[in-house]
């Protein structure tokens, strides 16, 4: 008997301390999400998009140039991917003393819609989104359900947000969720532009999955220059040093790691997200 204990015992280390099961996972949600239907298959002039239909947990996925960027569920209607509730945008979003039920909210970088899933009845969206293909697949009611489904009827721009900073100025909160090469939030100069134009009160949400420490560290010094604070969620959390793994990648496979960065002028906004789980502030 006491055998038996310390084998389940060893077994339940190992799966939390072995990268051999956190690459298990990894290929377990590759295969879940690659075992599928296409549905949509075209090229566009901001590459080749797609959308397939998983023969295994009825989603639907977005993708443009063999990189995931958005995840329905098709029969319960949340979003999985980088903005599943848990997420850091979630967090900010959710939260009544951050994100008002009055907010005028603008979103560079609309993808299917899935953040609309979050917008609620006298809230105000404006979302940019350049490619006209994914505009068209966002508001095709088969496919994704965000836009049908918001509680709130959002105005859409097919342009380049960023363009648009005299607009961006009059917004409560701007979220940045674009794919600039190597930057996912764009640019430097195009961020540098965007926050220094900012109102006082204005709050930012990035999506910073793809960049570096050294990147999120710049973008972070930018922001405090400008008089914001930046606080940052990385989800599943890990232990690094320990090389500790999660379960979350067989429990959750269509969750997709993903960091997102908050920055507010207001202390009370920063002070909120770092009593939530998972939340780091940059200093």
């Amino acid at each position: 008997m006491d055998i038996v204990i310390a084998s389940v015992l060893a077994l339940v280390l190992l799966l939390f301390h072995c990268p051999i099961f956190e690459a298990i996972g990894i290929l377990y949600s590759f295969f879940l999400c690659t075992w599928a239907r296409i549905v949509v298959s075209e090229n566009s002039s901001y590459g080749n998009i797609v959308v397939t239909r998983t023969r295994i947990g009825e989603r639907i996925l977005l993708i443009n140039n063999g990189v995931i960027h958005a995840i329905h569920g098709e029969k319960s209607g949340v979003p999985d991917g980088y903005c599943y509730p848990g997420s850091g945008v979630a967090d900010a979003l959710l939260q009544e003393c951050i994100v008002s039920d009055t907010a005028r909210v603008a979103l560079i970088g609309m993808g299917c819609g899935a953040l609309l899933y979050y917008a609620r009845k006298g809230q105000q969206w404006r979302c940019y989104e350049i490619n006209p293909s994914i505009v068209e697949l966002a508001t095709h009611h088969d496919l994704f359900k965000f836009v049908a489904s918001c509680p709130t009827k959002p105005i859409i721009f097919c342009v380049d947000g960023f363009s648009a900073v005299n607009q961006l100025r009059q917004q409560d909160v701007i979220i940045v969720d674009t794919f600039f090469g190597d930057h996912n939030v764009g640019s430097p100069e195009v961020l540098e532009k965007l926050i220094i134009g900012s109102d006082a009160n204005t709050i930012f949400i990035f999506h910073v999955s793809g960049l570096s420490d050294k990147d999120m560290s710049t973008m972070s010094t930018l922001g405090t220059s400008c008089g914001f604070t930046a606080i940052i969620k990385e989800t599943p959390s890990r232990d690094k040093e320990l090389g500790r793994c999660s379960l979350d990648d067989f429990r959750y496979p269509f969750y997709m790691p993903s960091k997102w960065m908050v920055m507010s002028r207001d202390g009370r906004h920063i002070s909120d997200l770092s009593l939530a789980p998972g939340w780091k502030v940059l200093v």
